[in-house]
């Protein structure tokens, strides 16, 4: 996750980046060139993604690197909906500051999350490797004990013969 925006209507009411960019107005202009009357998609352009979640007047947006999972996504904007819209109702005063703090708690979680599910797709890649070289394995030793048969039977019959 690169950067993340609330929007109210079509203006930007907090967001949040750990990187240097002009995030917020690259992800306007594809807000606005891209409105869609359903509540969550996926706008692809250049080598990122643009997610927007629609509710009521606010728009939940995030911005990532290309081919990311959709759903993981897609829980992360609907956490911070949930999350948002409850602090809203709660708190008046320092929203904005509890908002940014919250989009870069959610956003940390969700960087260590896509970390461990790396590390479990790379270890879940090697177990099916490992498995595979194991069949292999045992299918060779399977062949060479049929070779040792035939061997054997060969050398029976060279013996009888003679």
């Amino acid at each position: 996750m690169i950067y993340t925006a609330i929007f109210k209507s079509s203006s930007i009411i907090a967001d949040y980046s750990d990187e240097m960019g002009d995030f917020p107005h690259m992800m306007k202009k594809i807000f606005s060139a891209n409105k869609q009357p359903i509540d969550f998609y996926v706008i692809p352009y250049l080598s990122y993604d643009y997610y927007f979640l629609h509710h009521d007047v606010y728009t939940f947006s995030a911005i990532t690197e290309s081919n990311q999972d959709n759903e993981i996504i897609l829980l992360f904007l609907q956490k911070l909906k949930q999350n948002y819209l409850q602090l809203s109702i709660k708190e008046k005063d320092n929203l904005l500051i509890k908002t940014v703090t919250l989009m870069r708690k959610l956003m940390k979680e969700y960087k260590d999350k896509l970390g461990e599910n790396k590390i479990k797709k790379v270890e879940n890649k090697l177990e099916a490797i490992m498995k595979a070289k194991r069949n292999q394995l045992e299918a060779t030793l399977e062949k060479d004990a049929l070779i040792n048969k035939v061997r054997e039977k060969s050398d029976a019959l060279m013996t009888n013969v003679t």
